[in-house]
């Protein structure tokens, strides 16, 4: 059962993906975000974060939060903030560059 209210305590809408009799989480499907050390997949909902901040801000009362009401905007199956996504965007140019240099010296 998927129902949607709207929680006083936490502010914003919220979708709750299942009942009192039905578990909390379900094991994850081949499209779901896998998570790095420093990111956080919800099993509930199934959305990938960018960090435990984004994450936590995200559930409430056993409720998620539609991380766009949060400010969060989604890239590649990943939320985070739009700074977030931009600074994850020049570390991973920067790795490129690094792995780059380091096979042209050792060729």
């Amino acid at each position: 059962m998927i129902e949607t209210t709207t929680n006083r305590r936490c502010g914003s809408a919220h979708t709750r993906h299942h009942n009192a009799t039905a578990p909390t989480s379900s094991p994850c499907q081949p499209t779901c975000h896998r998570p790095n050390a420093s990111q956080a997949h919800c099993t509930t909902c199934h959305r990938t974060f960018g960090g435990v901040t984004y994450f936590d801000a995200h559930r409430c009362n056993g409720w998620c939060n539609n991380p766009a009401d949060l400010g969060l905007v989604e890239h590649g199956g990943l939320w985070t903030t739009p700074e977030g996504h931009q600074q994850r965007e020049v570390a991973t140019a920067r790795l490129i560059a690094v792995r780059t240099a380091r096979r042209e010296v050792a060729a």
